[in-house]
């Protein structure tokens, strides 16, 4: 019954469309019909994609086995794994989808749209550096209760505001930012930003596999699924991401005027720095990206946090600033950051020293820690208001940015006293958000109401709408071999590269998405944390 289902489905979409065709432009719509016109819109999406999820988990049920065996395959052949413990323990699968879930082609190709976007708007929040030490210097106050983030702006202000260096990033050899932009889809089918991520994204390496795990598994088992939509094809953000790497590279070596001598084989040159934390279960993830770079032509090495770091060279009057960076012995021409995006990862002042140095060296940094700090909480619910949107992007952009945002609220300020009285009387509606990333740190249900109801602290937080979707079931397997069926959501991510020098954008492009997919009885999504799975798109028109 279902394929014949998704055949009507998609003649009732023919239909409407030949009546779009024919209705009168959007132009001569009052709002009111606009909005209703959208709103059946989203709902005929979601409709098509509850079908499509019922179809592909209909298909792997009724070859479940089979499924399970090939996929973890398929997983090995193509390098999609992660280690569970320090070697010599044995790669395994990660947690993943079966098979694809559904995303509606009109949501995914506008957020996609929205990636440059908000690229340039992080770029420019974090060469604005009066107007991003301003928003965040409540945090920086002892009752805010966030002395990490707090000494992580004084390193800022110390480094690029009125501190003894004066550093300006725009004359830096580049600006790299290696992002990706989260959403849910909400009830009514509109897609919703959820954060962006700014530092030490994972799973830009791990989704291309994926990608093809999942493409064999549907042209095996699931061939009646082209009815309903279609598997997302070219999905390799890794590629994107080692091409921005190796414009700001070949920038770097420019600069320094090494370019010449880059095909001398006497001498070990500058390299691209992953600068990780040890025994990091996702270094696979991180290793697919350094293959395209090596593909590339550019040379990298992986240093861990504890490393011997220095700075030769330089503005001797201002403690080395524009020095070149020393990391185990290896010159640096990028800092590609999988670490010190959590106080766990500063266990001592040498740790301080070296995130010190390397933003005071003459490296290329992904980020630096302006564009941290540009990813937090806290500067996106600023931002998610008009009137400072205006201050870094033009009317048109504005508009499409803040059609993607949730409602979210400083705590602490009195005129959010309404916002916090609903998440008090409700605060299943709601999600509170520390300045943290890595999954796991936000608080729902009866914890949030308890931090409102004590009510300090509380500008160390975001207060969020809680984004509410529709559950779709799929077949997750969280452990190798063992795959159970639950009513899910998935978060979409949009990985984007952007790579800048001076005022000159050279890169600014979408490389992939992926989805991260829970359970919908979890609060949290986080894969890392043990929260969800990974997957894939599967786009239904």
């Amino acid at each position: 019954l279902l394929g014949p289902g998704i055949l009507i489905h998609c003649q009732m979409v023919a239909d409407s469309n030949l009546m779009a065709e024919s209705a009168p432009s959007a132009s001569a719509l009052n709002k009111e019909h606009d909005l209703v016109r959208c709103s059946a819109d989203f709902e005929q999406s979601m409709t098509a994609c509850k079908h499509a999820a019922t179809l592909l988990t209909a298909s792997g049920s009724s070859s479940l086995a089979g499924v399970c065996r090939l996929a973890q395959v398929f997983a090995y052949q193509s390098g999609l794994t992660v280690m569970s413990d320090p070697p010599p323990s044995p790669a395994q699968v990660p947690p993943m989808a079966l098979l694809p879930s559904p995303v509606p082609s009109q949501q995914l190709q506008k957020v996609k749209e929205l990636g440059p976007i908000f690229s340039r708007l992080v770029d420019r929040v974090s060469c604005d550096i009066g107007w991003l030490m301003k928003q965040l210097a409540p945090l920086r106050l002892t009752d805010a209760g966030d002395p990490w983030t707090a000494q992580l702006l004084d390193l800022a202000e110390e480094i690029y505001g009125k501190g003894s260096f004066s550093k300006d990033p725009k004359e830096d050899v580049g600006r790299l930012l290696l992002m990706r932009q989260d959403y849910l889809p909400h009830q009514d089918g509109q897609y919703i930003q959820v954060e962006i991520n700014t530092i030490a994204v994972a799973f830009a390496g791990l989704t291309e596999p994926l990608a093809r795990v999942h493409s064999n598994l549907l042209g095996k088992y699931c061939t009646q699924t082209r009815l309903a939509g279609e598997h997302l094809r070219n999905n390799a953000p890794a590629c994107a991401y080692a091409q921005a790497l190796a414009s700001a590279h070949w920038t770097y070596m420019q600069s320094t005027g090494k370019d010449r001598q880059a095909h001398d084989t006497s001498s070990r040159g500058p390299q691209v720095c992953f600068y990780c934390f040890p025994d990091d279960h996702l270094e696979t993830d991180q290793r697919i990206v350094k293959e395209e770079l090596r593909k590339l032509g550019v040379e990298c090495f992986f240093a861990y946090l504890g490393a011997h770091i220095e700075l030769k060279g330089g503005d001797s009057a201002r403690a080395g600033v524009g020095g070149t960076l020393i990391i185990d012995g290896i010159e640096a021409s990028v800092v590609y950051f999988h670490c010190t995006y959590s106080p766990e990862h500063f266990t001592d002042s040498k740790e301080w020293e070296n995130r010190k140095l390397i933003e005071l060296s003459h490296a290329v940094k992904a980020p630096t820690l302006l564009g941290h700090l540009a990813g937090l909480k806290k500067v996106q619910q600023i931002l998610s208001t008009k009137d400072e949107l205006d201050r870094f992007l033009s009317p048109e952009e504005v508009e499409a940015c803040l059609s993607v945002f949730a409602r979210q609220v400083d705590p602490s300020r009195p005129d959010s006293e309404s916002f916090v009285a609903a998440a008090k009387h409700a605060p299943e509606n709601w999600v509170l958000k520390p300045q943290r990333e890595g999954g796991g740190n936000n608080f729902y249900g009866e914890e949030l109401r308890q931090i409102l109801c004590q009510g300090s602290c509380l500008s160390q937080y975001v207060l969020m709408e809680r984004i509410k979707s529709q559950p779709m079931p799929s077949l997750l397997m969280k452990q190798a071999g063992v795959v159970e069926q639950h009513d899910v959501c998935s978060e979409l991510g949009v990985f984007s590269a952007y790579f800048a020098s001076g005022n000159e954008e050279i890169q600014n492009d979408v490389g992939g998405v992926m989805l991260r997919t829970k359970a919908c009885s979890s609060a949290e999504g986080g894969v890392c944390a043990g929260h969800g799975v990974i997957d894939t798109p599967f786009v239904v028109a």
